[in-house]
């Protein structure tokens, strides 16, 4: 009898307890909208003695911009570039700040989603100087932070690329090279903006005159066009040697020199000669226009777009009848 009575006394004292543990206070949380921006700041962070990149939140359409670091929402993984309305539950710790933190955030759902596209005036796709040396100074205006990601390209081939911000949203590409005593050459710049998109543009220079007799060695498909030059001025060449791989946008400079386009000569001494005996044409998908092969160069930076393929064997016997069909008398 005596245990029985424990045992109901043991169970009514748990029961007790376990009602009470239900009425404890808990966090202060309630559902809220909130909005973060494409774009981030930096801060200070006093504990860590050093500079921090956050995200920009609001909470109502009307106020001001403050910062947030990442991965503050729990849930939430912040793209930069990207504009954010979110609903999420804001909880006030029962015990006071954790960490100096007021509040605590956890992801309940992305209302919108919008990704901001990157506005670029005043750069082209490409700038050319002269054989006998110059100077780039390239203006532009976009509405997205940037900076250079990479440079590929000969590096003997002129100055270093630098940018430079003039002022909000305002930037400046600066280049310079000397005299070129070779075959055309080309830097590539890729600007990377701060919502992760690249844009490339080319640095070209013009080869130097040509003369009677020119040997074109291709260190990569597609880029004879860049050995000619922009102007893709002959002068006075008749009498070709091309040595290396081509696909079907050599081939299309090619035929301009066949044409005879921009050449100097008089028309009844136009008389070129294309030898391919040291050349073969490239397989597979290297024998479509593709990229030209200089430094990853993408085809739209190329003055002319010639989309079609090539042949995609290579073949002395195709070499040979190229060479003589080359012949123009």
């Amino acid at each position: 009898m005596k245990k029985t009575l424990n045992l109901l006394i043991g169970l009514f004292i748990a029961f007790v307890l376990t009602g009470c543990s239900n009425d404890e206070p808990k966090d202060n949380t309630e559902l809220i909208t909130m909005w973060v921006s494409a774009e981030t700041t930096t801060v200070y962070n006093d504990w860590l003695e050093e500079y921090m990149e956050c995200m920009l939140v609001k909470f109502s359409p009307g106020s001001d911009w403050e910062p947030m670091s990442f991965g503050k929402i729990q849930g939430f993984t912040y793209e930069k570039g990207v504009e954010y309305e979110l609903r999420v539950y804001r909880s006030t710790p029962l015990n006071g700040p954790i960490a100096g933190e007021v509040y605590t955030y956890r992801l309940d759902k992305i209302i919108s989603r919008t990704e901001e596209q990157v506005v670029v005036d005043g750069l082209k796709r490409y700038y050319t100087i002269p054989y006998e040396g110059g100077e780039i100074e390239a203006h532009f205006t976009t509405n997205m932070p940037c900076s250079i990601s990479k440079m590929l390209g000969s590096v003997d081939y002129g100055s270093e690329v630098t940018l430079d911000k003039e002022a909000e949203g305002k930037y400046v590409i600066r280049f310079s090279a000397g005299r070129n005593t070779g075959m055309g050459r080309v830097k590539t710049v890729t600007l990377r903006f701060q919502n992760g998109k690249m844009l490339t543009l080319g640095l070209w220079q013009n080869p130097r005159p040509f003369g009677k007799s020119e040997k074109f060695v291709l260190s990569d498909e597609g880029c004879l066009g860049a050995l000619l030059g922009e102007e893709s001025y002959l002068g006075d060449l008749t009498d070709i040697t091309i040595k290396g791989y081509i696909n079907a946008n050599d081939a299309f400079y090619l035929k301009k020199i066949i044409d005879n386009a921009g050449s100097s000569l008089p028309q009844g001494e136009r008389k070129i000669s294309v030898n391919l005996a040291y050349s073969s044409f490239s397989s597979g998908t290297k024998s479509y226009y593709s990229d030209c092969g200089i430094c990853d160069l993408p085809k739209e930076l190329l003055r002319v777009v010639h989309n079609n393929e090539g042949p995609k064997v290579s073949s002395p016997a195709i070499n040979t009848s190229l060479r003589f069909a080359c012949r123009k008398i």
